[in-house]
């Protein structure tokens, strides 16, 4: 659909191209020497190929999405029902297949017993809602395929291992399809899989804190940076954690959102994780350079090109800039 949009929306034919394929024609994008930009959303594995490939050939300008583990931070004078309902509902869109989607629930002790009760109950009603997407009563579908199914069942299998508290679901839904029961787990260790991996499905963690300092210690142990949200009434409160938190967006009492007029992502040392979202106009420069030209010519110039009042400055501000799109090609692996 979206190919046949390309040329009604006025683009001349080859500007555009979609090509198809598994990792090979990735591969072959990513080592091209006429590919300028390259832009990968995948698993860490593939986002180390890619750089690989991109230092080996020629050095391509390169962006990445990796995946995330975003959190959300409910303090106790947060609005408990919309709290729940981001952290539900919301949550669960897509059955939890959204990159940033707030997968670590960190919840103030003084209100921890009520909204755990109260999303539990949101999260098996939402199980009620699972099924066939070809029905109009169904409201959240199945995952991807076999081989995330398999992946999301893993982790679960895991957690069950290791002892970890599941409050909701833990299981598939039916014996056919690739459907995963919504799943609460309560009190993860930090350390473990379950808890630092991107399990990309409808499966979130609780832990409590104390402080707003262990809640934000929490937040930050992690080595993805997509976003966050914080649900609290205190204004003064909300924007001091919103600084403190390492993430490249922050919702305030709403699941966040992207926009174009920002970065979306923070990129770590110790993971590579987005830097840009390709949605993003910051991300549109990151396919353009910057170029000067410069002139030495002392002539009158037009009114507004020079800084200076009097034009008496014209040598040294006589310049412009413009941004040109990068040489060659730009490229994003899905």
């Amino acid at each position: 659909m979206f190919e046949l949009t390309i040329p009604k929306a006025g683009f001349p034919p080859g500007v555009i191209n979609i090509l198809s394929g598994a990792g090979s024609v990735g591969a072959l994008l990513a080592s091209h020497m006429s590919i300028a930009k390259i832009a990968f959303t995948g698993s860490e594995a593939g986002g180390r190929a890619v750089m690989g490939a991109a230092a080996k050939s020629n050095l391509k300008i390169v962006s990445l999405e990796l995946g995330g583990k975003s959190p959300a931070l409910i303090f106790d004078d947060a609005d408990i029902d919309n709290a729940v309902t981001h952290n539900s509902i919301n949550f669960l869109r897509n059955s939890g297949q959204i990159c940033f989607a707030a997968s670590r629930v960190l919840v103030q002790e003084g209100i921890a017993q009520d909204f755990i009760k109260a999303v539990r109950t949101a999260f098996e009603d939402a199980a009620d809602k699972m099924g066939d997407p070809s029905v109009d009563s169904t409201v959240f579908g199945p995952l991807a395929d076999k081989k995330q199914f398999d992946r999301v069942m893993e982790f679960l299998a895991e957690g069950k291992k290791q002892g970890v508290e599941f409050i909701a679901g833990g299981e598939r839904k039916g014996d056919k399809g690739t459907f995963v029961l919504p799943t609460i787990m309560l009190n993860p260790d930090v350390k473990s899989r379950v808890y630092t991996d991107e399990i990309f499905g409808p499966v979130i963690s609780i832990r409590t804190f104390k402080s707003e300092d262990e809640a934000i210690e929490l937040a930050n142990n992690t080595s993805y940076g997509l976003g966050s949200t914080v649900f609290t009434a205190d204004v003064a409160r909300a924007l001091r954690v919103a600084g403190k938190l390492e993430a490249g967006t922050v919702g305030i009492n709403s699941a966040f959102a992207t926009s174009q007029q920002t970065p979306f992502g923070k990129s770590f040392p110790h993971s590579a994780t987005l830097l840009r979202s390709s949605l993003t106009l910051t991300s549109c420069r990151r396919r353009t350079q910057a170029k000067w030209h410069w002139s030495g010519e002392r002539g009158r110039w037009p009114e507004g090109l020079c800084a200076a009042e009097d034009h008496s400055y014209q040598y040294e501000c006589a310049s412009t800039c413009e941004e040109v799109m990068l040489g060659g090609q730009a490229a994003n692996i899905n």
